[in-house]
């Protein structure tokens, strides 16, 4: 659960940085949730354990509000996929 909420709050964090930025981001990220799973093994705090996790779906879900916003028309995707699929022909 951790990892994957991990793996999606770097993908958030850093979907418009540059590679340097990612890469550190990525690096923080691991050492943050390497250094938490030993305490967890260590003291089997499952309260910490949901805390984290529910503090990482609170990022996520505040940096992705503006971009959920968005529409997509039926009309515009419908006229994309049939130009695609002509040009595949």
């Amino acid at each position: 659960m951790l990892v994957a909420t991990a793996t999606v709050l770097h993908r958030v964090y850093t979907f418009d940085q540059t590679l340097v930025v990612t890469a550190w981001t990525g690096i923080a990220i691991t050492a943050a949730l390497a250094a938490f799973s030993v305490y967890h093994c260590f003291t089997d705090s499952l309260l910490a354990h949901s805390a984290l996790f529910g503090k990482s779906q609170l990022h996520v879900g505040n940096k992705s509000k503006p971009y959920r916003s968005f529409e997509i028309r039926c009309h515009d995707m419908c006229r994309w996929y049939s130009n695609t699929l002509n040009n595949r022909r």
